[in-house]
């Protein structure tokens, strides 16, 4: 027995592989001891706001390892990667050029210095959906005249936010599974966003601050095009719908 990693006194609150598992909360938190040197990485980009391209990867690095242990992290890393993305290229650029903080970065960095949000710890059990939203296009109805020249994805991921809005007393507080026949849709919503569609970050993050809203967590599951014919008919009544 390994009595220096060993703990001998029975307890609800242990550390397990390096990370703190709070049993009584059902929580699993980040461990205290990596969380100084990065708060002082971030206080000092934001102080100085440039910095070499190398000190912004090695800040994504060590917030990219964090994964799964904060609550929303992807969705607060992206801007950070899209503020580098904008002024440095891998393998173009040299390591030393120099990048300029932006006000997206900004915000997702001071999100990142608060203690508040490092501390809150993700569940321990698996995620089980109270309720299944399958939203149709008709839930997008009321967007304003440019709506129609929106991509079908950016109308699908709309179509999930309208749902919520509509109905919010019987999606608040239970975890929430969105099946939807849109694979881009489950991709930003169980991601948290991504790299690849900037047109797709302004809905993913107002769907992830209604959800907040309702107190809610959220994920998506992919339904085939023939199963969700149901909500395909209702939200194209004038057109013959075709399916996989």
């Amino acid at each position: 027995m390994n009595l220096q990693k060993s703990d001998l006194v029975p307890s609800q609150d242990f550390v397990y592989v390096g990370s703190p598992l709070c049993t009584e909360q059902g929580v699993l938190c980040l461990p205290t001891n990596r969380l100084t040197s990065t708060r002082l990485s971030i206080q000092t980009l934001l102080r100085t706001r440039t910095a070499p391209a190398r000190d912004w990867l090695s800040i994504l690095g060590v917030l990219g390892s964090r994964e799964n242990l904060v609550p929303l992290d992807r969705l607060h890393i992206r801007p950070i990667h899209f503020c580098v993305r904008d002024q440095f290229l891998i393998g173009v650029h040299p390591l030393s050029r120099p990048v300029t903080i932006d006000p997206g970065a900004q915000t997702a960095l001071q999100w990142w210095r608060s203690t508040q949000n490092w501390d809150a710890g993700v569940p321990m059990g698996p995620f089980v959906p109270q309720v299944t939203p399958t939203p149709g296009i008709p839930s997008v109805e009321g967007l304003d005249s440019g709506g129609k020249s929106l991509s079908i994805n950016t109308l699908e991921l709309t179509a999930v936010i309208r749902a919520l809005q509509t109905e919010p007393s019987r999606w608040r507080g239970p975890q929430i599974l969105v099946a939807s026949d849109n694979t881009s849709t489950v991709a930003y919503i169980n991601h948290q966003g991504g790299t690849h569609s900037m047109t797709l970050m302004d809905p993913t993050y107002t769907l992830y601050e209604v959800v907040r809203q309702l107190g809610a967590s959220i994920r998506a599951r992919h339904i085939p095009g023939r199963l969700n014919r149901t909500a395909d008919l209702l939200s194209r009544s004038h057109q013959i719908v075709n399916t996989e």
